[in-house]
């Protein structure tokens, strides 16, 4: 069965498509390559960045609110000089740690207590003013003496309250205990205050008293504090950054979502990270468990119905390790796709109408004496032997055709 004869072009015609065709071919190459092998890069590079410089930001924050208790508890001794505070009159005590609190915010409290049950409170209200509370477990109980500076008129009152508290049972005590020598800190783990109920953390020191008793002391810090470093951090447009307990729960919380207020979301600490209902977080989480939880590599996952990516970071205190967790959606890192999808069109176009213009000039160039040459084999077939028109042409195939036909 015979094939179906091909249309016959023109040989200008046929070269104005096949170069067309391959132009258009290679542009649209060359853009796709421009954009997967260097678009897409280069925003996954800047998201890399970002991330970095958001977790640095967060890190540098953590320092700044975790060293200088252990800087204090390394001077606290010489303060001290190892003795107990006095009992009856915390004003020796309260000297020496009013001006801290004062000018470490980070830091709420300070508490100690000693191998035979005294202990000693100095918290700095958030309303203002001072508390003392003096503990004597042998001589006392339950009983504990309060002192109280007000702030508005700069009165003290002082009272006594009954309540079960050993300072020898606290976490900031036992864990500096059971450290293997004086003098070196130990962070808790995150929990509940005595005094206030707010959640946080404390540093605490053993040390020797000159009467053979242990002291410990300790600094609290509020994760309500701390939890302003990661509300205020930014990653991209819409990023998120938080910080997790080992087991998932939230150390320091991410920005409040829109209509949460402030108490209930600074409520959420200390609670599974499932609890702050962000529906990236969550996504993010689970994308993370599911790749069995790298350590700082971005991650891409989606949440309603967006492109989110996520990287999270160790980031040790003491024995404990918490994680920084960064999210952004991918849209925050995308170059300005549009002006450079204009710049890039009009420049393939650009290309596509040079390549067009200067195929139509090489293949007149070559067409020409082409059709001079068939023009005349025709004539000859025809029996018309008239003189070949003057055959100009660079080819050398084209030269010795005419040649040819002129012998």
């Amino acid at each position: 069965m015979s094939q179906p004869a091909r249309p016959v072009l023109p040989l200008r015609q046929f070269l104005l498509r096949r170069v067309g065709l391959l132009v258009a071919a290679t542009a649209l190459l060359v853009a796709g390559s421009f954009v997967w092998f260097g678009m897409l890069p280069m925003a996954q590079q800047i998201a890399n960045d970002q991330f970095d410089v958001a977790v640095a930001k967060v890190e540098a924050g953590l320092d700044a609110a975790f060293l200088p208790p252990v800087r204090l508890l390394a001077m606290s001794p010489q303060w001290l000089q190892q003795q107990a505070p006095s009992l009856q009159d915390p004003a020796a005590f309260n000297h020496v740690f009013k001006p801290i609190l004062g000018q470490l915010p980070q830091v709420t409290s300070v508490v100690a207590g000693t191998s035979t049950g005294q202990g000693w409170l100095l918290l700095q209200k958030p309303e203002g003013g001072w508390r003392n509370r003096m503990t004597d477990v042998p001589r006392w109980g339950e009983r504990h003496h309060l002192l109280t500076d007000q702030a508005a008129d700069g009165g003290q009152t002082s009272s006594v309250s009954s309540t079960a508290y050993d300072p020898r049972l606290r976490p900031w005590f036992t864990g500096a205990m059971a450290m293997p020598a004086p003098g070196l800190v130990h962070w808790t783990a995150p929990y509940t205050f005595f005094t206030t109920g707010d959640p946080g953390i404390t540093a605490s020191a053993r040390l020797k008293l000159t009467d053979g008793r242990d002291l410990v002391l300790g600094f609290d810090l509020t994760l309500r504090d701390l939890s302003q470093l990661t509300m205020q951090a930014k990653v991209g447009q819409h990023g998120q950054v938080l910080v997790l307990t080992q087991d998932e729960q939230v150390l320091c919380l991410p920005a409040a979502p829109g209509g949460v207020s402030a108490a209930s979301w600074l409520a959420r600490v200390l609670h599974p990270v499932e609890v702050l209902e962000l529906p990236a977080v969550s996504a993010a989480m689970r994308s993370w468990r599911e790749q069995q939880r790298p350590v700082s590599r971005v991650l891409s996952f989606a949440a309603d119905h967006t492109r989110w990516l996520a990287s999270v970071h160790p980031y040790a205190l003491g024995n404990q390790r918490f994680w920084v967790l960064v999210l952004a959606p991918a849209a925050d890192f995308a170059p300005a796709w549009a002006p450079m999808a204009l710049a890039l069109t009009a420049a393939l176009m650009l290309l596509l109408a040079l390549a067009m213009w200067v195929t139509h000039v090489g293949s007149a160039r070559l067409a020409r004496p082409l059709e001079l040459l068939a023009d005349h084999s025709r004539r000859i077939g025809l029996l018309d032997f008239a003189p070949l028109p003057a055959i100009h042409s660079r080819v050398a195939e084209v030269q010795q055709l005419a040649q040819c036909q002129r012998t």
